[in-house]
C-alpha cells in the first residue's frame, strides 16, 4: 500500500489538503485532552502519516515502543496518543488526520450525541468479545473525552463534517481501485493503522483474544518493537 501511495503522493496530498483547508484555524489552550485516544483515520491519511514519519526520521525506538504499548493496551486502557511528545506537542501535526483537525469545531449537541454513539459501539464490541472469552475493561468502556469549552473558532454542523468525510472515502476508494489493492475497508484509529504497518498485529490480536498476552510476553514484544526497522516500501 505504501509504495502505491508514494507513487501518487503529490496528487493525494493535494486532495487531502483541499479537504483540510475547509476547516478554519481556531485557538485552544493546548491542554492535549483531545489526544487521549487513537482517532479514526482513512487509509490514505495513514499512509501519508507513515511516509511523513519515515521521511523525517521520526520512527525512534521510543516512538515504536509507545505505539506497541498503545496497541497492546487496546480494550484495556485509554493511553495518550503515542504521537504526543512530552511537551504536549504533536509529532505529526502537519499531517494529522481529519478527525484531529475537527476536534473543537463540533457543536455541543452533536458532540454529546457522538459520544453516546461511540459508547454504544464500544459496548457492542465488548459484548461480542465477551461471548468469545475476552473481557474488555470497564475503564476502556467508560472513558470519554469531554467536550472542549475553551476552543475559540468556527463550529461545524453534521452535514458539513459528513461532506468532508465523504470526500475522504472517495480519495480512499479511488486510491484502492486505481492501484488494484486488496484491502478490506475497516474503521481504524491512526495508531492501529500505523501499528499494522510496523508490526504483525494479526498475530498480536490472536494472542490477545486467546488471553495469552502475559506480562512476560508483553515486555518481550515491547522490547522487540524498539528495534524493529520500519519497512521503507519506497522506490526512490
Amino acid at each position: 500500500m505504501i509504495s502505491s501511495f508514494y507513487e501518487n503522493k503529490k496528487e493525494i496530498n493535494k486532495q487531502l489538503e483541499a479537504i483540510y483547508s475547509q476547516i478554519l484555524p481556531g485557538n485552544c489552550k493546548s491542554c492535549a485532552n483531545c489526544c487521549s485516544e487513537s482517532v479514526g483515520a482513512s487509509f490514505t491519511e495513514a499512509a501519508n502519516i507513515y511516509v511523513y514519519l519515515l521521511e523525517n526520521s521520526l520512527f525512534t525506538p521510543d516512538l515504536k515502543k509507545a505505539i506497541m504499548v498503545y496497541y497492546l493496551d487496546i480494550y484495556q486502557k485509554r493511553n495518550k496518543c503515542p504521537f504526543l511528545d512530552k511537551t504536549k506537542r504533536c509529532k505529526i501535526y502537519e499531517v494529522r488526520p481529519l478527525n484531529c483537525r475537527l476536534y473543537g469545531h463540533w457543536l455541543k449537541d452533536d458532540y454529546e450525541s457522538n459520544l453516546k454513539r461511540l459508547h454504544k459501539q464500544a459496548l457492542d464490541i465488548s459484548k461480542e468479545f465477551n461471548e468469545n472469552g475476552y473481557e474488555v475493561s470497564k475503564e476502556y468502556l467508560d472513558f470519554q473525552i469531554p467536550y472542549c469549552h475553551d476552543f475559540i473558532g468556527e463550529l461545524y454542523d453534521l452535514s458539513f463534517r459528513n461532506r468532508l468525510y465523504d470526500r475522504l472515502v472517495n480519495i480512499d476508494s479511488g486510491f484502492i481501485i486505481s492501484n488494484n489493492l486488496e484491502i478490506d475497508y475497516a474503521d481504524k484509529g491512526i495508531v492501529e493503522h500505523i501499528a499494522g504497518l510496523l508490526f504483525d498485529t494479526e498475530a498480536i490480536d490472536k494472542l490477545r483474544f486467546e488471553n495469552k498476552l502475559t506480562d512476560k510476553l508483553r515486555r518481550r514484544l515491547i522490547k522487540i518493537a524498539e528495534h524493529i526497522i520500519p519497512k521503507v516500501y519506497i522506490n526512490k
